[in-house]
Formats: C-alpha cells, sequence, structure tokens
C-alpha cells in the first residue's frame, strides 16, 4: 500500500472572503479524507501572504510534474494560481483544479494512488 501527499491550494488569495463557503467545503472535506484514510494520506495546505512566493514555486514544481512545463517557462504560474484555485494536486501532479471535487471524485484519485479502498 503506497501513501498519498495532498497539495491543496485554497481560494482566498483575493483575501475578499466571497469564496468562503468553498473554503469551508474543502476543509471539511480533507477532515473526511484525513478521517477515512487516516496516515494512508498526509495533506499539505498551502498557505499565502507572506509565503506567496514560496506557494508559487511549489505550484510550479506541481505543473511541471504534470506536463505544464512551458506554463512555468513563460512565468504564468501567479496567474494560473489566481484563475485555477482550488487546486488538489496528488503526489506532485494536478488532480482538481478551479472547483472543490466532490467526495466520491477525490477518494478514488487517492484509492488509486494508495492502492487502497477505504
Amino acid at each position: 500500500m503506497g501513501k498519498a501527499v495532498l497539495d491543496v491550494f485554497p481560494t482566498g488569495l483575493c483575501g475578499c472572503g466571497r469564496r468562503r463557503e468553498e473554503n469551508e467545503r474543502l476543509f471539511e472535506l480533507l477532515r473526511e479524507v484525513k478521517r477515512d484514510f487516516g496516515d494512508a494520506v498526509e495533506i499539505h495546505v498551502v498557505e499565502y501572504g507572506d509565503k506567496i512566493l514560496e506557494a508559487q514555486k511549489k505550484l510550479a514544481r506541481i505543473l511541471e510534474a504534470s506536463g505544464k512545463k512551458r506554463v512555468v517557462e513563460m512565468g504564468l504560474g501567479p496567474q494560473v494560481m489566481r484563475n485555477l484555485i482550488p487546486i488538489i494536486a496528488i503526489n506532485g501532479k494536478i488532480a482538481f483544479v478551479t472547483t472543490v471535487p466532490d467526495k466520491e471524485a477525490l477518494y478514488q484519485k487517492i484509492r488509486e494512488a494508495v492502492g487502497k479502498t477505504p
């Protein structure tokens, strides 16, 4: 059995609070993932604020690993981040963009990554 590492880029870059409900759904889903998969899943929620450059570098690595090297070369990582969040990457590759996935879709991708059915 493997392990799934989720890198989660939540909404909220603008700080306006307009997408608060979306983040609430996302974090509730992540709590369910942790409850149902336990130690088979490691969740990293990307922080913004004074860590925005680190977040952009992490997204650039994920984009490149996902076959989007040209986006990185063009310097579009920050625009991608603003336009496509929320983003969920599993084991370093993009799995979901622009929306909070439904539970079954996320669980299916996690099961594929860990080789387990919770």
